[in-house]
């Protein structure tokens, strides 16, 4: 089966004017993405860092949101018929709804202790498994960023899957998580597409 399928159109919702081809990942695409983000959690090379750890690669994620934000907001406005006043407030934000991420998870910690009939419980937060990311066709860049941001800050790994009607953003999500060295598996109309480990863990995350 080839990697990519269907060849379906993308129009723009206010003009119907045609914009692009979009093909979508094949069943065996999206089994070895989620097969590749169960691996990297198994091997907990992300969670290993710890939050203090991971830190440093979201809020670098954070920066290059906020670097993009004008073409974000133009792709969602694009894509999803919202007006662009709009889509500005939620593309100026994404970068702090990343940091918002980082700040709640230090504040709560990897681990914290109790005390339970005289004894000392330690307890440790720790993700069951890889997260599927399931997105709208409505904000989709703030609920990428909102669902990929949390996942991470937790060490979770994760698999992104964009709506097919509003998908451009995440491109540049992608791209901002592969450029501070946040490891992805294989990406959405990018076959044979992987993305070398730079720092971090490897496959930590995927899109499909």
């Amino acid at each position: 089966m080839s990697d990519l399928t269907d060849n379906a159109s993308l129009y723009d919702p206010n003009t119907g004017e045609w914009l692009a081809v979009v093909r979508s990942s094949s069943p065996s695409q999206v089994d070895r993405a989620i097969a590749a983000a169960a691996r990297a959690h198994d091997a907990g090379e992300w969670l290993g860092l710890g939050i203090d750890g991971r830190a440093p690669f979201l809020l670098a994620v954070a920066d290059e949101l906020d670097n993009h934000a004008e073409r974000i907001a133009h792709l969602d406005s694009l894509n999803s018929g919202v007006p662009i006043s709009t889509t500005r407030l939620f593309a100026n934000s994404n970068g702090d709804t990343v940091r918002s991420a980082v700040r709640r998870m230090q504040a709560w910690g990897d681990s914290y202790q109790v005390s339970a009939d005289g004894r000392l419980v330690e307890i440790h937060r720790i993700p069951w498994g890889a997260t599927g990311l399931i997105m709208p066709w409505n904000a989709p860049s703030a609920m990428a960023v909102k669902k990929i941001s949390f996942a991470l800050a937790s060490g979770s790994t994760a698999v992104m899957k964009p709506s097919p009607a509003s998908p451009w953003s995440a491109q540049i999500i992608a791209a901002a998580c592969s450029k501070v060295g946040i490891s992805q598996g294989r990406r959405r109309h990018r076959p044979n597409g992987h993305v070398d480990r730079k720092r971090g863990a490897q496959n930590v995350w995927a899109m499909v």
